[in-house]
């Protein structure tokens, strides 16, 4: 037996010690994959409510402004990025917060009566479904995570 090396016979242990460290190493890199592609669609959802706020903030009228298209704050946040609208579960949400009242806007068929002017609060949130691909991950939160993101603003004209 060479004092440097393995005894013969120890093949067995050496492949079970490399299935052992490459299913660790191959949690971490899909992980690592996994981190990367949360952040990225957190980004994408962040601007995409940052795109509708800004339109919202300068623009009240465009907040609840039916179904024309392209108009309203829905639309805006969605253009921000198309890719976002096939996503699973993405949706853009807006709502007027007032006196501790929150109304709730689609962008189309939304609420009535209700106006936005100088000084209320409107609050943009885009969220959409997160796949997890790493099972170990998805075993403890589960495979499908909802990513939320808001952005809240002050009308100003």
């Amino acid at each position: 037996m060479d004092s440097g090396g393995r005894a013969h016979g120890d093949g067995g242990a050496l492949i079970v010690e490399l299935a052992l460290v490459g299913l660790v190493l191959f949690l971490l890199v899909f992980g690592i994959i996994d981190l990367g592609r949360a952040y990225a669609l957190q980004n994408r959802l962040t601007n995409a409510s940052r795109e509708g706020a800004a339109i919202a903030q300068f623009k009240p009228s465009s907040v609840n402004t039916g179904c024309n298209s392209g108009n309203n704050v829905v639309d805006r946040a969605t253009a921000e990025d198309t890719g976002l609208a096939s996503t699973p579960g993405f949706s853009v949400t807006v709502a007027k917060k007032s006196n501790g009242t929150t109304t709730n806007y689609t962008g189309c068929n939304s609420v009535v009566g209700t106006t936005v002017s100088s000084g209320d609060t409107i609050v943009v949130t885009a969220k959409a479904n997160f796949s997890v691909l790493t099972p170990l991950i998805g075993s403890i939160v589960g495979n499908t995570i909802t990513v939320t993101r808001s952005t809240e603003v002050v009308v100003q004209g």
